[in-house]
């Protein structure tokens, strides 16, 4: 299809851009606060994808299939078919480019909610939509717009994912009275302009200049992993890993600490698995798991699953992979498999310091982290090719 093409051929990741529809006033309106870039373009958008400010979700079809009447929130996706559309602004239709027969429609009278329906479909206006600039809604020079309803009876409801105003994002399309979540950022893939969407910002609560010296991210941008420390009296200091979830707002979802010991970043390094589904920290540890300082100290690698987090503190999988002493510092370099199955630790200092790599393989089910072969250099079967950059 040439829009998937030309898309492909001129965006980059994330690529936003002003793209919608605006009557002459407010186009006016908007270019005096310097928000329009070249308004013409903006009437011959190929194609664009709705997404939700402070998150990396846009609107879909519910399933993947022409048959499905229900939109949802996805993560971003800019190749979907089903996460593009088009406005027509002869008929102010917003359609569906995976279905062309299909456009955005209100799903009846009471004006609550939203469904996708056989374009002409309905009377009373109930599939006309219009867009409105929305000024100052993000930092960088992306457009934002709200989306109102044409028809009489729906004039005064906004188009909503149903997320709260503190900008947490919702899953159920509907219409309802405007609220400050209730506005959308368009992605146009008709043009590809290198702007940058600002999506959330993670401060410490406390003053720590060790946070964020780790970070990781799932392949899909869901879930992220920020790593910490904060002080416990005594010149001592606690390691921290905070989870954040896209659709979580700035509530961390999960939060895995270490014991206290006298060093101020007892993190090491962070990984998550690329589906987000596994963590593995390495960190400096206390070798009798309370509070002491000199040389009593170890690095480590611990493993936790995050599959279904019910409870803030994680399950922890298998024993501590322990190094000995601290100068060895497993856990330097982390990296892990798409699945979680994989991970390989890299360390320096072994053996009259040289430098070392390990691989082990994770078991959810049988909760262990195991070695592929021993406790050596890699060797014996490996599953594939791994890359390891040891900084002594």
């Amino acid at each position: 299809m040439p829009i998937l093409r030309k898309a492909l051929q001129r965006i980059s990741l994330l690529g936003l851009t002003a793209s919608t529809l605006l009557s002459p006033a407010a186009a006016d309106a908007t270019a005096s606060v310097g928000k329009i870039r070249r308004s013409e373009e903006l009437l011959q958008a190929d194609a664009f994808l709705l997404g939700k400010p402070g998150t990396n979700s846009a609107l879909q079809f519910s399933t993947e299939d022409c048959e499905s009447t229900g939109l949802t929130m996805a993560p971003l996706d800019l190749t979907s078919f089903f996460q593009m559309w088009k406005y027509d602004s002869s008929t102010s239709l917003i359609q569906s480019i995976a279905c062309p027969d299909k456009v955005i429609t209100i799903s009846d009278t009471s004006c609550e909610s939203v469904e996708v329906s056989v374009m002409n479909s309905t009377s009373d206006n109930l599939q006309d939509f219009i867009f409105t600039i929305v000024a100052d809604l993000s930092d960088d020079e992306t457009t934002g717009v709200a989306i109102s309803s044409r028809a009489s009876i729906c004039s005064t409801k906004f188009l909503s994912d149903g997320g709260s105003a503190n900008g947490s994002i919702g899953k159920s399309i509907q219409m309802r009275a405007n609220d400050e979540n209730d506005k959308w950022i368009v992605i146009n893939l008709s043009t590809g302009n290198n702007y940058f969407h600002f999506l959330r910002k993670y401060i410490s609560e406390d003053a720590d200049p060790t946070y964020a010296s780790s970070i990781s991210m799932s392949s899909n941008g869901n879930r992220i992993a920020i790593s910490g420390s904060k002080p416990e009296g005594n010149n001592a200091f606690t390691g921290f890993v905070e989870i954040f979830d896209a659709d979580n707002s700035e509530e961390s979802v999960s939060i895995v600490t270490t014991d206290s010991i006298e060093a101020a970043a007892p993190i090491l390094n962070v990984v998550l698995s690329g589906d987000g589904d596994t963590l593995a920290v390495g960190a400096v540890f206390p070798t009798d798991g309370t509070s002491t300082g000199g040389t009593s100290l170890v690095s480590g690698v611990q493993v936790y699953d995050l599959t279904n987090i019910d409870a803030k503190t994680p399950a922890k999988i298998g024993d501590l992979i322990v190094a000995g002493v601290m100068g060895d510092l497993p856990g330097l370099r982390l990296d892990m498999s798409d699945d979680g199955s994989t991970l390989v630790v890299g360390g320096r200092n072994y053996g009259n310091g040289r430098g070392r790599a390990r691989l082990y393989k994770i078991s959810k089910t049988g909760k262990t982290v195991v070695p592929f072969s021993g406790e050596g250099f890699l060797g014996g079967v490996i599953p594939k090719i791994i890359l390891v950059a040891l900084y002594l």
